[in-house]
């Protein structure tokens, strides 16, 4: 029974994960890691690749979302100014290339205020964090 319990336990972490790395549910749980650290360095302990993909398809989600924003911001420029692409001979218009600017900026900043936050309250909290070494040995919790 109680292996049972532990493989079924397994696999619900496992979908956790695997939905938790879907691109727009990867925001919530950026999010979720900003105000709950301890949980975001278990799971970068434990899964530290996974941590990362979830970061990077989070951080594309934004740029994505701000990309639509801006462009639908940008109404008032005409879609008649640009220019051709001299590879491809594409249309390239002013609205999209500003818009493209303005969103790796945004989400470039955006992650800036995220990371100067978890360091503001990691120092207020006093939590001291180590990365983990191949050496080291997993912690059980009684």
């Amino acid at each position: 029974m109680n292996k049972s319990k532990k493989l079924f336990n397994t696999f619900l972490e496992i979908l956790l994960y695997l939905v938790g790395s879907m691109p727009f549910i990867s925001c919530t749980v950026a999010c979720y890691w900003l105000y709950h650290i301890d949980a975001k360095y278990k799971a970068l302990r434990k899964h530290r690749i996974l941590t990362y993909c979830i970061y990077i398809s989070g951080l594309i989600t934004l740029f994505v979302v701000l990309f639509a924003g801006v462009r639908k911001f940008l109404f008032f420029i005409p879609w008649s100014w640009g220019s051709h692409d001299y590879e491809t001979g594409e249309w390239q218009s002013t609205r999209e290339f500003i818009s493209v600017g303005i969103s790796m900026f945004a989400s470039g900043y955006i992650l800036k205020l995220f990371e100067d936050y978890e360091r503001l309250q990691i120092k207020l909290a006093g939590i001291k964090y180590k990365e983990k070494q191949p050496g080291d040995r997993e912690e059980e919790d009684l």
